[in-house]
Parts: structure tokens; C-alpha cells; sequence
């Protein structure tokens, strides 16, 4: 695809996008996915280009724009740059129209203002927009950090996690060797955070209580090292789902630990319900006697 191409294509996409935003249908990445199925001639940087795009107008669209063509203008109009130069080219956009007018920048559309806290200021509003970084939790029992750090381009140490690692944004890891051997899982660092807290001693038996089965279990992995005793348990309708989903055992055996399924006659306090008020007695029915963290948390 040319340039030229590409920006109508995104134009096409965003059209779909408003589409859906207006009659409550299926997300942005979901339509993005979608066009390309049928678009088998284009190559992968062609369609990470057009994602850019689309998503580029739509971070600075607060408000529903009137069509994709509006919106693609308003990246125009913010800053001088090559897109204007695509219009009218062989399968681009049309040429632009004196009068046409491009769709305005905003940061948070007004029905959601008022649900904001107030201790986020309006000058931060924008800063809610950008691309976000690719966190990553290294698993210490198996490697060391800073040894990974090297291995990654652009790569920081996390400013709080001990654990983390932080990639720039739109950064591949699946096809990289320490992912493949369970060096490292995709994970925010505030997640990791949730872990550090809970800083669980010598005796503690860890019941780690969430709505589906994860690799949340490595969390914990300095504590599984020395023998700790880790009980994830699901307590959501997606457990099966999860359990079953492709590469699920295979995933969950990277990091060097092994799993077992357990049934609720050998884990002491039964069938675990929903998180409710009743948490506190359970989990106080498993500790016997220690105590427990529960971490609920990505």
C-alpha cells in the first residue's frame, strides 16, 4: 500500500469506528482486525501504519467526529506534517474542500468530566492519552534484571517494582527467547506493586483469590523460591474457560513451576464464592493460624 492508500484506508476504518461508536457495536481494535481480513494484499506495516492512524485520531477525538475524512483532517490541522500531501493522490483521499472543516481536539468528552477526580487536574488530562509503555515482571527466581535489561532495546528498570522492566510503547516480547523460556510475563507495574505490599513473612500461606486462573501465581516468585506455600485460586464463570484457553498449561509452565488442579475436598475452606463480605472468614478458615495476602491484582 502507498502512503496515500493507507490514509484512506484509515479514513475507511474510522468511518466503521464512528459507526459503532453511535449504535453501541464491537470496539475500535476489533474493527481494525476486521478490515484487514478482507484486505489479505496488505503487509503488516502497512496495517500497523493504518492502526496508527486510527488511533492517533481517535485519542485526540474526545467527541464523536462527524465522519473518518474529519477526523484524519484534524491530525492535519494539529501540526504540519506529510498527510496533507496525500490528498488527491492515486487511490488517497480526495483533494481537501475550501470549506471543509476538520473535526476539534479535546482531551475527555463532557458527560465523562464530572466522574473525574479531582485530584487529576485538567493540565493533566492530555498526559491520560499517550501511548503507554510495555511493563514487563522478570521472573527472579530464574534471572537476573539487570542481565535482561541488556537484552532489550530501549529497556529501563522500572522507577518502583524491584521486579520490573519497562519497554517502549508498540514493543514486541512474544517471539523473544527469555519470554519463550520464562524469563519474563507481560505485567503493569502496578500490578507488581500489589505483590510487593503484601511483603509476606517466613510462615504465610499465600491465597491469591481472583476471578479467572492466571499466571498471577508469579507474583510471587523470590517467596515460591523459599518454599512458601501459594494457593491461586479462581472464583469467576471464565476458570474453565481460562484453564482450557490454547497454550494455557504451556504458558503456566514457563516460569518453572508446576501446577496442579485441585478439587474442593482437598483445599480446606471449600468452594470459594465470589468476593464478598464473607472473604475475611475464608481466608482466616485457610490460614490456620498464618497469615494471609490477598492480592487482586492483573
Amino acid at each position: 500500500m502507498t502512503p496515500a492508500a493507507r490514509l484512506q484506508a484509515a479514513i475507511e476504518v474510522l468511518d466503521e469506528v464512528i459507526a459503532s461508536a453511535r449504535d453501541d457495536g464491537p470496539p475500535a481494535d476489533s474493527i481494525v482486525t476486521r478490515y484487514f481480513k478482507h484486505r489479505r494484499y496488505a503487509g503488516s506495516k502497512d496495517r500497523r501504519a493504518v492502526r496508527e492512524l486510527v488511533f492517533r485520531a481517535i485519542r485526540r477525538s474526545a467527541e464523536r467526529p462527524e465522519s473518518g475524512r474529519s477526523a484524519i483532517l484534524g491530525l492535519v490541522d494539529d501540526e504540519p506534517n506529510p498527510l496533507a500531501e496525500l490528498f488527491g493522490q492515486p487511490r488517497g483521499p480526495e483533494l481537501r474542500a475550501g470549506q471543509e472543516v476538520a473535526s476539534p481536539a479535546s482531551s475527555v468528552p463532557e458527560w465523562l468530566v464530572p466522574e473525574l477526580s479531582p485530584l487529576v487536574e485538567e493540565g493533566e488530562w492530555p498526559a491520560l492519552l499517550e501511548r503507554a509503555p510495555l511493563d514487563l515482571r522478570v521472573n527472579v527466581a530464574r534471572a537476573s534484571r539487570q542481565e535482561l535489561v541488556a537484552q532489550f532495546e530501549g529497556a529501563s528498570s522500572t522507577p518502583l517494582s524491584p521486579w520490573g522492566i519497562r519497554l517502549p510503547p508498540d514493543s514486541r516480547v512474544d517471539d523473544h527467547t527469555a519470554f519463550a523460556e520464562g524469563l519474563i510475563e507481560i505485567q503493569d507495574e502496578g500490578s507488581q506493586l500489589i505483590a510487593l505490599a503484601c511483603e509476606p513473612k517466613d510462615d504465610d500461606r499465600i491465597l491469591d483469590l481472583a476471578p479467572a486462573r492466571a499466571a498471577r501465581r508469579w507474583h510471587f516468585p523470590q517467596w515460591l523460591r523459599r518454599q512458601r506455600s501459594l494457593r491461586p485460586t479462581a472464583t469467576g464463570p471464565d476458570y474453565q474457560s481460562s484453564d482450557r484457553a490454547p497454550g494455557a498449561r504451556a504458558r503456566r509452565s514457563r516460569p518453572g513451576c508446576s501446577t496442579r488442579r485441585k478439587s474442593s475436598t482437598s483445599w480446606p475452606i471449600g468452594p470459594v464464592p465470589p468476593i464478598s463480605s464473607s472473604l475475611t472468614r475464608h481466608a482466616r478458615a485457610a490460614g490456620r493460624g498464618g497469615a494471609i495476602r490477598k492480592v487482586d491484582g492483573g
